[in-house]
């Protein structure tokens, strides 16, 4: 009976919790969470608490709390893509006193899930539920390059919003294409190319402004480039 099971909870330093917000369930509503141990094990309690994810800049944030962090020997971060198996996000477990942990690893317009594991030192472990969190699909972009200005060399970075076809160029103040500097297939994501200052017919470009252009499908970005002599 209820009665019975309250007190052998009591007795074995359990702890009881209104998990699921009904009063009519449990043990005068409550329900035991903790794990059963005998009393002169001197347990830690392992519970967590939150644990939440925010996507912010292009990553996903995850935070957590614990009940205590007195006794925890470290967190175990595990991610699956979608609904798929959680594989753990790191070969080694994150310090028993962090409460955050930033996954930058994720792809634009992928949905993911992922469980916390709390470990603590005497041998025991919690587990979250399962979270999930959608990183937005990035959209077309094109940074400006780096250096500019420039004589010799410079860097152009952009992103695509999915996979597809994309053409890099530069063009003049007049809108001339003087230099293809990419064109092709890339997958969805960061990319970056260089640009040596050498037009299409093999000659350096002269010193002056120039436009950079990214094409990917119907879309397209420019950016002003300042070339030195």
């Amino acid at each position: 009976d209820f009665t019975n099971v309250q007190r052998a909870a009591q007795a074995y330093n359990g702890l009881w919790f209104d998990l699921d917000n009904n009063p009519n369930t449990g043990v005068y509503g409550k329900e035991h969470q903790e794990h059963w141990y005998l009393p002169n094990n001197n347990p830690v309690p392992v519970a967590i608490t939150s644990f939440q994810p925010y996507v912010e800049n292009g990553a996903v944030r995850l935070a957590w709390e614990t009940w205590t962090d007195a006794g925890l020997t470290g967190f175990e971060l595990l991610r699956a893509i979608g609904s798929g198996d959680l594989r753990a996000l790191s070969d080694r477990m994150l310090p028993g006193n962090q409460h955050d942990f930033i996954d930058r690893s994720v792809i634009p317009g992928t949905r993911y899930e992922y469980q916390l594991v709390a470990h603590s030192s005497d041998g025991f472990a919690a587990s979250s539920p399962r979270v999930s969190a959608v990183v937005p699909a990035a959209g077309l972009a094109l940074r400006q390059n780096v250096p500019n200005p420039f004589a010799a060399q410079t860097t152009v970075s952009y992103t695509l919003p999915e996979r597809g076809n994309v053409e890099v160029s530069v063009y003049d103040v007049a809108g001339r294409r003087v230099a293809t500097i990419f064109s092709g297939e890339r997958s969805a994501g960061d990319h970056a190319v260089e640009w040596n200052g050498v037009g299409d017919n093999g000659e350096r470009v002269g010193a002056g402004i120039y436009f950079c252009r990214i094409e990917a499908g119907t879309r397209s970005v420019t950016r002003k480039m300042l070339v030195v002599r």
